[in-house]
């Protein structure tokens, strides 16, 4: 598991990048719109694109924002540092993908567009999530490999402050 620490830096990081990208809000939506007007009228082809490019923006934030906490602290390698770096961007990334599937069918189905669109968004949501899986696992076997020279343990005290390091080639 996450240092309780770690985990609250993570989290914190990334609910700022959310709001400072407006996905805390339903407003992220009207930039969409607003980005896909061709003349005075929205195109269902620019808010594919726009979404699209949108998704990529999230997920690679997301991973960003974990990525600098991680790289300020020096983690211990352990077996579910993997699954639990995943498991931070999985929760936040699926509450971005909901809300990006609302915003795509509401908006397909007020322009009478295309009614395949549900799964055009699923596609893309997961092509980046998997993306994304790929980078936070280099991550985790990076802490591993940078740790893994270190075979000197450190002691900790019942306030799990370090106060000595025990050599083991003795």
């Amino acid at each position: 598991m996450l240092p309780a620490k770690i985990s609250a830096l993570i989290r914190d990081s990334i609910d700022v990048y959310l709001k400072a990208q407006g996905y805390r809000t339903a407003r992220f939506g009207q930039r969409l719109l607003a980005q896909s007007f061709a003349g005075q009228t929205i195109q269902p082809a620019k808010v594919a694109a726009v979404t699209a490019k949108e998704i990529e923006a999230v997920s690679i934030g997301l991973v960003t924002a974990i990525k600098s906490v991680i790289e300020k602290f020096q983690i211990n390698p352990y077996g579910g540092l993997e699954s639990d770096l995943l498991a931070v961007f999985d929760s936040d990334f699926d509450k971005c993908a909901e809300a990006i599937q609302k915003f795509g069918r509401d908006t397909f189905t007020r322009l009478h567009a295309n009614d395949s669109s549900s799964n055009w968004f699923t596609h893309r949501l997961e092509d980046a999530r998997k993306a994304r899986h790929v980078e936070i696992r280099l991550l985790a076997a990076e802490i591993s490999k940078s740790n893994s020279g270190n075979t000197n343990r450190v002691l900790y005290n019942s306030d799990n402050e370090p106060v000595g390091i025990v050599d083991s080639d003795t």
